[in-house]
C-alpha cells in the first residue's frame, strides 16, 4: 500500500503496552468462568490449564515487531529481533480497532507477521501519523483501481 506521493519515512518503535496482555486476561478469565460452570469441577480446571498452556506456546511463536519503518516509496522494514537485519514487508493489511491499530504484512524470510498497537504502546505523535498515512494511502489505492477500472472500461468499449 504505497501513496503516489513522497511521505517521510515514519519510524515506529512500539514500547511496552499493557493493554493487549489485559484483554488477553479477560477473554481467558471469562473462558475458564464458562467452562467452570458447564463442566464437572476436575474437568474444567484441567481444561482451563491446557488452554493456558496451549495460549502461552502459540504466543511465544509469533514474532513480535520490534521497530518498523515505513519508508518513502511505500515499502516496510520490520526488525523482529532487538539486534540485526530488517526484513523486506508488504503490508497487506491494517484496521483500526478502537484504541488500537492491526497491522499484517507478509515477508520473505518470516511470512505473515503482525502487530497490534495502541497511542500508548507507539505515542500520541507516532500513533497519529501512522493512522493518517494508513487512512491516506487507501484512499490512494482506491482512486488508483477506480482509475484502472475506467481505462479497462473504455478499451472493451472500444473493442
Amino acid at each position: 500500500m504505497s501513496s503516489g506521493r513522497s511521505a517521510p519515512p515514519l519510524r515506529l518503535e512500539p514500547g511496552p503496552d499493557p493493554a493487549p496482555g489485559r484483554l488477553g486476561l479477560a477473554v481467558r478469565a471469562a473462558a475458564a468462568l464458562a467452562l467452570l460452570l458447564a463442566l464437572p469441577p476436575a474437568a474444567a480446571a484441567v481444561s482451563a490449564l491446557a488452554a493456558l498452556g496451549l495460549e502461552g506456546l502459540l504466543a511465544r511463536g509469533r514474532p513480535r515487531v520490534r521497530r518498523a519503518l515505513w519508508r518513502s516509496d511505500g515499502g516496510w522494514s520490520l526488525w523482529l529481533a532487538a539486534e540485526g537485519d530488517p526484513l523486506e514487508a508488504r503490508l497487506v493489511r491494517w484496521q483500526p480497532l478502537g484504541p488500537w491499530t492491526a497491522l499484517e504484512w507478509r515477508t520473505e524470510g518470516a511470512g505473515r507477521v503482525t502487530a497490534l498497537w495502541t497511542r500508548r504502546a507507539l505515542g500520541a505523535h507516532a500513533h497519529r501519523r501512522l493512522r493518517q498515512r494508513l487512512h491516506l494511502s487507501s484512499q490512494e489505492k482506491r482512486r488508483h483501481h477506480n482509475r484502472l477500472k475506467g481505462i479497462l472500461a473504455k478499451e472493451l468499449k472500444h473493442r
